[in-house]
């Protein structure tokens, strides 16, 4: 009985003592460390496609917001401009004092990218005061407007010959004083390469109306 009880023990002992498969082990580590890097592959396809379109976006959205701030600068030029040449009405300097005063609010970069100014009549047909194509040209015969080009406000040349500041109409007979527009024509060129181009002109013009003449 007692040799019984001890074979046994000893053939518990020997199953106890037993390792499990170790090829099984290896194996199933062997697939974890696998799938953990074919894992790390998919991430990195996935962000190789991904990330030039978040670079693109990115780039997109830099250069938008940058044109859009200069647009405003270069509004806010233009009404402080068709502010300065309402309110000397029919001074001879108007034209000069008005592009004077719009250039004082571009910046450097603006200053050195002008196309060109142009001071132009209003008339009442033309509510929304969308300058004439014709005052955008250099010839301009026929049309209320003087365009001034960066040689002209380099060299001081503000003759306003095609609409002469000291025969506009300040006073409130008819229609009332006329109304006067400042167009301001920029180039702006691409900063980050986002759009095809070397850059874009932006063009932005403002209305007053003559301060009237009441003395």
């Amino acid at each position: 009985m007692r040799h019984s009880l001890q074979s046994s023990r000893r053939r518990r002992g020997t199953n106890r003592n037993n390792n499990p498969n170790p090829t099984t082990i290896t194996g199933g580590a062997k697939r974890g460390r696998g799938s953990k890097q074919t894992e790390r592959g998919s991430v990195l396809v996935e962000l190789t496609m991904v990330l030039p379109l978040l670079v693109t976006v990115v780039l997109g959205m830099m250069e938008m917001g940058m044109a859009w701030r200069d647009q405003q600068t270069i509004t806010q030029a233009s009404r402080q401009g068709a502010r300065v040449g309402s309110h000397l009405g029919d001074d001879a300097t108007a034209d000069q004092q008005a592009v004077e005063a719009a250039l004082a609010v571009l910046d450097d970069d603006q200053l050195d990218n002008i196309n060109y100014i142009v001071v132009y009549e209003v008339p009442a047909s033309n509510p929304s005061g969308v300058i004439p194509a014709g005052c955008k040209t250099a010839s301009n015969s026929g049309l209320n407007c003087t365009r001034y080009s960066p040689t002209d406000i380099a060299n001081g040349t503000f003759d306003g010959t095609s609409w002469d500041p000291t025969g506009r109409k300040v006073t409130m007979s008819g229609d009332g004083p006329d109304r006067l527009g400042v167009y301001i024509s920029v180039f702006r060129p691409w900063f980050t390469g986002y759009f095809p181009g070397t850059g874009t002109d932006i063009g932005v013009h403002s209305v007053m109306q003559l301060e009237p003449d009441i003395s």
